[in-house]
């Protein structure tokens, strides 16, 4: 049995005991419940030409280090945009002081909202000790059209954007969450080391609950998605000393438009 599984083991359980089981000022927690059911497209009125509007997703989120849930890591929903990157607002796991045996999850609820679409997970390491690295994946890039955002996969991660020794010795899975019948059912999406996983991320190969590339798979409006990032370090491990920076990793989602209909 891996360290993922023994870990993931003990951490279900804490759950089941009430670890984090609301979020939002008694709102149910949607980072810990499967989300709800997609709601059906509604047809547009006869006669009326199909118009595309542009998606983006809601986001919520709880994180938990060691069956713990972490201070500021627990929000209901809010725009996605607006909770991504390594200032503190958004979802971020935090290995600082991270020891051998330690593990942890991030819980994400995805809510699509505007416009037919795809979500896409982002992530990015974060340092401070040292200038941060420009990284494309996440900046948007001022045109004289406005702001545009690159394509995934564009720009993949280098070693200025994955500084850290620690990160290849971390264990990660994601798995999306879905629903038979009443039953949790999980689906993985990308597996390996929390190093790989975020490489992954930036290629752009993590799709949640539709590929755009998929005729009729996307998403639409009011379709909500749990998605659980889970990591952990073997017990046998010996980690970098790592004592002189801190390294966290931030998560998030952005949506994809599809293509408009015909």
């Amino acid at each position: 049995m891996t360290t993922y599984h023994r870990r993931r083991r003990r951490l279900l359980a804490l759950l089941g005991a009430g670890v984090g089981t609301s979020l939002g000022g008694g709102r149910a927690s949607a980072a810990i419940q499967p989300a709800a059911q997609p709601a059906r497209a509604q047809p547009a009125p006869s006669g009326a030409p199909a118009v595309a509007e542009t998606p983006t997703v809601e986001l919520a989120w709880q994180t938990t280090r060691n069956g713990v849930v972490q201070p500021g890591g627990q929000a209901a929903f809010v725009d996605a945009a607006d909770a991504f990157g390594c200032d503190g607002g958004g979802p971020t796991v935090d290995f600082t002081g991270l020891a051998a045996g330690d593990y942890g999850s991030v819980w994400l609820n995805l809510r699509l909202v505007g416009g037919k679409g795809a979500a896409l997970l982002r992530g990015r390491p974060c340092r401070d000790d040292g200038p941060p690295a420009i990284d494309a994946t996440v900046i948007p890039i001022q045109t004289e059209y406005g702001v545009a955002r690159p394509m995934p996969g564009q720009f993949p991660l280098t070693e200025e954007l994955v500084p850290s020794d620690l990160l290849p010795m971390v264990e990660a899975t994601v798995v999306q969450i879905g629903d038979d019948e009443g039953t949790p059912v999980e689906t993985v999406l990308g597996e390996g080391t929390m190093e790989s996983v975020l490489t992954d991320i930036a290629q752009g190969n993590l799709w949640v609950g539709a590929d755009p590339s998929i005729a009729g798979s996307c998403l639409v409006p009011g379709a909500a998605e749990t998605v659980r990032v889970d990591w952990a370090v073997p017990d046998d491990a010996s980690l970098p000393d790592c004592e002189d920076a801190t390294l966290a990793v931030a998560l998030g989602a952005e949506a994809i438009a599809c293509e408009p209909p015909a």
